[in-house]
Parts: C-alpha cells; structure tokens; sequence
C-alpha cells in the first residue's frame, strides 16, 4: 500500500491567468474527483485580479494543492513547463484554468493506462459556452486510438483532457514560441513512438469564452500551417492536403450545434 508521504500517482499542471471568473469551479473539479492521489499545481502567470488569491483560499483547504508565482508573464507554455519542473508524479496531467474534469475523469485514465500500456491518454470533451446566461454545449468524441498521421489531420487531443507519462515530459516540453503548442508537443510525442488512447467517455468540459484562444481561428490557422511547414517540415503537397482536412473539419466542428444543458 502507498504512504501518504510518496510522491503522487498524478501530478496536475493548473496554469493561470486573469481566471477569478472560472479558477474555483476548475480547482473544486479537481477536489472531487474520485481518484483521490493527485497533487495539483497551481501556476499563476502574474494575473492582475483575483485569481491567486482564489487559488490559495482553496489551497488552504487541502493540502494536496501547491501554488506558483510567477516572476514575470510566460504564457500558458511556460508556465505549463514551469508546473512540470515542480511536479513529481508518476503521470502529469493538464487542466486549464477555465475547463472542468468530470468526477471519474482520473479514475478512467488509469484504468485505461492499465489496460493499454499507453503513455498519453486523453478523452472525449464536451465544448461548452455559458456567455449570456444560459449554458450550452456540444460533445467532440474522440477515436480509441490516434497516430502521428492522423493527428496532421486533425487535433484530437484536447490539453484539458491529457495524462501523460511524467518521464516523457523529462526531454520533451511544451515550445514557447508556438500558439497552439500543446498539439505540437503531441505530434512530437507521437513521431517519437509513443502510444496514445482515448477514453471514448466525455470526461473533460472544454469552455469556449471570446478571449479563449480557440475562439480566434485566423490566428488558429496560422498556427497550425507554421507546424506542418516549419516544425514538422511537411512537404508543401502534404501540408496542403492535411491543412484543407483541418479546415473542413474545423468548420464541421464549429457549426455543428450547441445542445442546450437542462437546468444549467
């Protein structure tokens, strides 16, 4: 049996930025889930409003919780990085400020590591909107099994869904000169052999807000098309044929309608 003193099954990379709208409702689904050996880590990017002080007041009700000031701004990657430094568990996992776990969303990832011998999971997510009071959302669900080749065409790993194995992370970090970097550090991961798994289950809600990275596709475009030329250095008929799949989809994904949440 485990003591309480080892390190833990999972550590979990929280970084935060200007978030006191959403931060406690995150951390709080961390607090309950049902896997219950999890340090999570708390990394705040030198937010201007409350979001610190939110993050200590729940810190100071359980003691698996830690939080990080950072000097300076980073950015999400950085400050991703900076919470891989401090963490010491046997799997890492990364939930963003603003999205929220299910309460089996740990529990099913192991189980799921244990049945696959996987070093990345990950899992369906629900996108949701709550802006002008009512809530509505729209399931993304995810295949049981992607590859490096898949993963050109389309991004199925959402970074609030992930739980990878910590000793990956030793030699391979988030880059901190890309905007959609979580999916270049997947393709990485990928290319080098590692086996990735889906649970098929929507265990992560993914919120969509107009300052949300995702809400902003020209910049999203770019991105992508800087990581097939000039990260993974596609030639230019493939990069083509792998952006215009990305593009469909995207726009597939997009429209698709939102399914109001009773009683949200």
């Amino acid at each position: 049996m485990k003591a309480k003193s080892d390190k833990p099954t999972v550590s979990i990379i929280m970084p935060v930025y200007n978030a006191e709208k959403y931060i406690a409702e995150a951390i709080t689904s961390v607090i309950r889930q049902s896997f219950t050996d999890w340090k999570l880590i708390v990394v705040d990017d030198c937010s201007e409003d409350r979001s610190a002080e939110i993050a200590r007041r729940l810190a100071d009700t359980d003691t698996r919780i830690s939080i990080c000031i950072n000097d300076k701004n980073h950015g999400a990657a950085g400050s991703r990085n900076k919470g891989i430094a401090l963490a010491d568990g046997e799997w890492t996992a990364f939930l963003d400020c603003d999205d929220i776990w299910r309460a089996d969303k740990l529990e099913r990832q192991l189980a799921l590591a244990e049945k696959t011998g996987a070093g990345l999971i990950y899992t369906s997510y629900s996108l949701f909107s709550d802006e002008g009071g009512s809530r509505k959302s729209k399931n993304y669900m995810v295949p049981a099994v992607v590859t490096y080749r898949s993963m050109l065409r389309e991004n199925y790993i959402g970074c609030s869904t992930v739980m990878v194995k910590s000793e990956l992370l030793d030699e391979h970090r988030f880059s901190e000169a890309l905007h959609h970097e979580d999916y270049a550090l997947w393709l990485e991961l990928l290319k080098c052999g590692v086996k990735a798994a889906g649970c098929r289950q929507v265990l992560t809600d993914w919120r969509i807000t107009p300052d949300s990275r995702s809400a902003h596709k020209i910049s999203a475009a770019k991105s992508r098309w800087t990581i097939l030329r000039n990260v993974e250095k596609l030639p230019l008929h493939t990069s083509l044929s792998c952006f215009a799949v990305y593009a469909i989809r995207g726009v597939i994904k997009r429209y698709t309608g939102y399914k109001t949440v009773t009683g949200a």
